[in-house]
């Protein structure tokens, strides 16, 4: 039997991201890609597995080496590993060409916020995440208004 539980705080953050999504869609013209709360629902719903034995030696998607389970990084949505230092350059990469919201290295499911906060050990690095994330949002909105002004934000 498959135990399946939702989480309240993945499933909150899950349907904000969907409902963003929504949004960003609509306002680029393309139709919306959710049609109900039920497919919200499926998508939200997260699979609990077991931990891995700290004996464990898995292969990293990305550089394809070999670490311990323990030195590996889980993405909270999607549990995918990566090890840090790939994870650590794949952000900033993404970060530095302003593609945000960072996706999955393996799966192209978005990153949650925090794990992007817990990867990225650079605050300047971090500061510029954020902006973008907030510009990203601010260019979505049809009501906000740019100030012509050089060099305003």
């Amino acid at each position: 039997m498959e135990l399946v539980r939702e989480s309240t705080t993945i499933y909150i953050y899950r349907l904000a991201e969907l409902l963003w999504s929504r949004l960003l869609d609509q306002a680029d013209g393309r139709p919306a890609k959710l049609n109900n709360v039920e497919q919200a629902q499926r998508q939200t719903t997260v699979e609990f597995i077991a931990e891995d034995e700290e004996g464990d030696v898995l292969e990293c998607p990305l550089c394809l080496s070999n670490f311990s389970s323990v030195s590996m990084v889980r993405l909270a949505w999607c549990s995918h590993r990566c090890c840090e230092p790939c994870l650590r350059q794949y952000l900033a990469i993404e970060i530095f060409e302003a593609r945000v919201p960072v996706n999955c290295p393996v799966c192209h499911e978005s990153m949650h916020p925090s794990d992007v906060r817990r990867i990225v050990d650079n605050p300047v690095l971090y500061d510029k995440y954020e902006e973008f994330s907030v510009r990203r949002a601010l260019a979505a909105d049809p009501d906000t208004r740019w100030c012509p002004a050089p060099d305003c934000r």
